[in-house]
């Protein structure tokens, strides 16, 4: 959408070489800056505007000015008339002066006039007696614009820089659009949703129609049920008019629209500028469109942070072969017990936004929690892995956190949805842009990535098993009580963007001062020609970071968690182990397991923490004591062990695995030992002897 913006309040700051547009019975308003140099008072009676018309009937139409003649019905120009203007010793104040036009024309506003008395008189003036023989003089002002300087020679010749803002063009009809905000606070909490009802009314003589808004901060508000978001950009919205009414607004009609709004993230002010479109229904009438703008400063308050972590999940073998994440979730109330509001806060719902991961009803939190000032709660929310089955199914997944209160809905309805795609909108702009600094963790890997160009599909795939790529939405209610006493509800919703498994995100985003920015991006490094260690911008990354070869595979074991042998009978007792192997990359790998003896350093860095009564003895891993197995992406495969025990005690049967991966062809020695380890306890007890 091109237009020409057009100006609503000349000044002496705004351009003014174009002539302002006036309509028939829309009043035109001066404001007029009076200076008294006097030490007196000065009294000024029947204050109003001169000017000149010249109506467009023809050429030879008449100047018709107001100064010498009395105004009629039949004047092409209705002047509003001051009574009294009483103008203070020694100051400038000022008047607001008023014409309304009635006739197509060209009007010209020449000055001020006036009639003066004598203060003296009026002064010594008592009501019990007659009016007294006040002298009245009538004086003018006319005004002088000044005409702008140009700025430079070619500007004399290439510019007209003449001043014409008293100099209006009065059309016959145009629509005029009045904008009510109803319920509209200037005091909202962060991430707040307050409910605003917007009322259009056509003030004007004519039918308006193809109504858009546009604002600088589109993240900021949503426009629901009616509006219809314009192709081309998000920042421009189509407000629809209902079937009845022709898609126009007709003169004395007026269409209520509700708006959402969403408060910043972070605390401080906020400024909600807003400009209204819409267009001449008649398109052969000037003017074809006209514009409205609002603006509205918000003081935004704290209220909740919010810091997440995607970790891995030893539980999935258990459960079939999906993958899953456990989501830590910490959240604080931010309100300060000094404050002048007073926040009690309540967790509502969860909702996860991704086309992998999908939210599961099992979440770990207390019931119906309440957070009262500087006070955390800690929770931790249930993610699993999709199957790509080929059918449409929807991206969003909600958990309800509080049953007692009233359910939010789902995230997939409006407005919910709408505050969601905007942040989304904005991080995908932020990205665009460039790095953001207060989000990046240090990662060297990640810098040497970055500088080496075009990644090989391999390598992305192998750093698959880290990426998350999901959006977590926090809805909650807050009981806000000022210093009065007085009380009110307020519901907001809070959005994290977790990309990366074992990265601790938070929200809002902390501030990052220079030293700590220059932290961040890393030490400087200085290499010249013969240094190899970075390639070239186009060359092409063949082998994925260490630390993501190191998480490419999860395993977990499974056996009886309390074994009974009577140790007498046999000196031996074997334990069942079903080990499963969970591939969570997007490519097929070769998977190696070791069993691990005693006097092997991985099982000395595995040593178990576990504790027992019993003095536990060592175990020996007997019969398949190490396999290959080939696991497409994102599967697990299953294989049986055996563990065998000479005395009872309590013995962790995770301490002695070593996991090797490779990709397939990939030789035997490029197989890399995965991080990944876990502690499942065995607790082995001597059974009475049987009676024979």
């Amino acid at each position: 959408m091109i237009f020409k913006p057009t100006i609503q309040l000349y000044s002496n700051t705004t351009n003014n070489t174009a002539r302002p547009t006036g309509i028939v019975g829309e009043p035109v308003t001066v404001s007029v800056m009076l200076q008294n140099p006097l030490h007196i008072s000065i009294p000024l009676h029947d204050v109003y505007l001169l000017w000149s018309f010249k109506k467009s009937s023809g050429a030879t139409s008449q100047l018709i000015c107001n100064e010498m003649m009395q105004e009629t019905t039949e004047s092409p120009i209705q002047t509003q008339h001051l009574n009294s203007v009483m103008l203070k010793p020694d100051c400038i104040q000022e008047v607001i002066l008023c014409i309304t036009p009635k006739s197509v024309g060209e009007l010209h506003i020449l000055g001020i006039a006036y009639q003066m008395s004598n203060p003296a008189a009026q002064q010594s003036a008592e009501p019990s007696n007659a009016t007294p023989n006040i002298v009245s003089v009538p004086g003018k002002q006319v005004f002088s614009v000044k005409r702008p300087r140009p700025k430079s020679t070619k500007d004399k010749v290439s510019q007209d820089l003449h001043d014409r803002r008293l100099e209006i063009n009065v059309f016959e009809s145009a629509p005029s659009l009045q904008i009510m905000f109803r319920d509209l606070s200037s005091e909202m909490l962060c991430g707040e949703l307050q409910h605003v009802t917007l009322e259009f009314k056509n003030t004007g003589n004519t039918a308006l129609t193809a109504l858009y808004v546009a604002s600088t901060a589109p993240e900021l508000f949503s426009l629901g049920g009616t509006s219809s978001q314009r192709s081309g950009g998000h920042q421009v919205t189509q407000i629809s008019f209902p079937n009845n009414m022709a898609a126009q607004l007709s003169p004395g009609q007026s269409h209520t629209v509700p708006m959402w709004l969403r408060a910043p993230d972070t605390k401080g002010t906020a400024n909600l500028e807003m400009l209204f479109y819409y267009e001449n229904a008649n398109g052969s009438s000037n003017p074809r469109y006209r514009l409205v703008r609002h603006s509205w400063k918000l003081t935004v308050l704290s209220s909740i942070h919010l810091t997440t972590t995607a970790l891995r999940s030893s539980a999935a073998g258990q459960t079939g072969t999906k993958e899953i994440l456990n989501l830590t979730l910490s959240v604080k109330n931010c309100n300060q017990v000094h404050d002048q509001l007073m926040t009690e806060i309540s967790l509502l719902q969860i909702s996860l936004a991704s086309e992998a991961w999908q939210l599961s009803k099992r979440v770990v939190v207390p019931e119906d929690v309440t957070l009262q000032a500087q006070e955390v709660v800690h929770f931790v929310a249930k993610v699993q892995r999709q199957e790509e089955t080929g059918e449409k199914r929807s991206i969003f997944s909600d958990v309800t956190l509080n049953h007692n209160q009233k359910p939010t809905g789902s995230l997939s309805e409006r407005p919910y949805i709408d505050f969601y795609n905007h942040h989304l909108a904005r991080k995908t702009k932020d990205s665009a842009d460039g790095p953001d600094i207060s989000t990046h963790q240090l990662d060297p890997s990640a810098s040497v990535a970055g500088s080496r160009g075009v990644k090989d599909s391999s390598v992305k795939d192998m750093e698959a098993a880290l990426r998350v790529e999901a959006a977590l939405i926090l809805m909650w209610k807050a009981c806000v009580t000022d210093g009065g006493g007085k009380k009110r509800t307020a519901v907001g919703q809070h959005h994290v963007m977790v990309k990366k498994v074992g990265t601790p995100i938070t929200w809002p985003p902390e501030t990052v001062g220079p030293l700590q920015e220059q932290e961040l991006m890393g030490p400087l490094r200085m290499f010249g020609p013969d240094d190899t260690s970075y390639s070239s911008p186009g060359a092409s990354e063949k082998y994925a970071p260490l630390e993501t070869l190191q998480k490419l595979v999860t395993y977990s074991i499974w056996h009886p968690p309390r074994i009974m042998h009577d140790f007498k009978q046999s000196r031996l007792c074997v334990v069942p182990v079903r080990l499963t192997l969970q591939n969570c990359s997007d490519s097929c790998l070769v998977i190696k397991v070791n069993t691990l003896g005693n006097s092997s350093s991985a099982s000395s860095a595995n040593k178990s923490r576990l504790c027992s009564p019993h003095s536990s003895g060592s175990f020996q891993w007997v019969g398949l004591v190490g396999a290959w197995l080939e696991v497409g992406p994102h599967k697990s495969e299953s294989i049986c062990l055996s563990a065998a025990v000479g005395s009872p005690g309590t013995y962790d049967l995770g301490s002695r695995l070593e996991v090797l991966c490779r990709s397939p062809g990939a030789p035997e020695v490029d197989a890399v030992s995965q991080s990944w380890h876990i502690e499942s306890a065995c607790i082995v007890s001597s059974s009475p002897p049987s009676d024979s």
